[in-house]
């Protein structure tokens, strides 16, 4: 099975942990430079996935997301707070916390308890694909801690809100 494969099949629940602090997505540059030479996103930036989490909370899935910070947020790290909030107005469940604190290795996404897909980047954020695999025990302890991480972590729109107050 391969990650597109596990985004149509997938049954009940989606994690994703992301942990670098800048990607660099194809489709991602206009929008991006806007940010940056505007302080805000296009509008209808992210449709077509927020898109698809509206249609996977219809059909009763869950789709969360853990975002680990810079302790000052990065340039991309503050688009990408403010890209997310279509996906929290759908229902997507986001929540932060300081990389620092973390033990960060890879990023992945889990899906229904069994299926995992580590996601391969290049130093400068660039993805390489992602291996994807049923989920060793070993693999499950390492998901099962990120979860609780996820689960004694703020929510994005709190930290949005404290972001956007100085």
């Amino acid at each position: 099975m391969d990650l597109e494969a596990l985004f149509v099949n997938f049954q009940s629940s989606a994690f994703r942990l992301e942990g670098l602090p800048t990607y660099r997505v194809p489709g991602e540059d206009l929008a991006f430079a806007s940010f940056l030479k505007q302080g805000t996103i296009p509008a209808g930036f992210n449709a077509p996935w927020v898109a698809l989490v509206e249609d996977f909370l219809a059909e009763g899935k869950t789709v969360n997301r853990l975002r680990l910070l810079s302790e000052s947020l990065t340039d991309y790290e503050s688009f990408e707070v403010q890209a997310y909030e279509a996906g929290l107005r759908v229902g997507e469940k986001i929540r932060v916390a300081p990389r620092i604190d973390c033990a960060y290795e890879s990023d992945f996404w889990f899906f229904d308890g069994k299926w995992i897909a580590w996601m391969n980047y290049l130093s400068d954020g660039s993805f390489q694909g992602a291996e994807v695999s049923t989920a060793s025990a070993s693999e499950i302890k390492v998901v099962e801690q990120w979860l609780r991480v996820f689960e004694n972590s703020p929510n994005l729109r709190d930290v949005y809100a404290c972001t956007h107050q100085a």
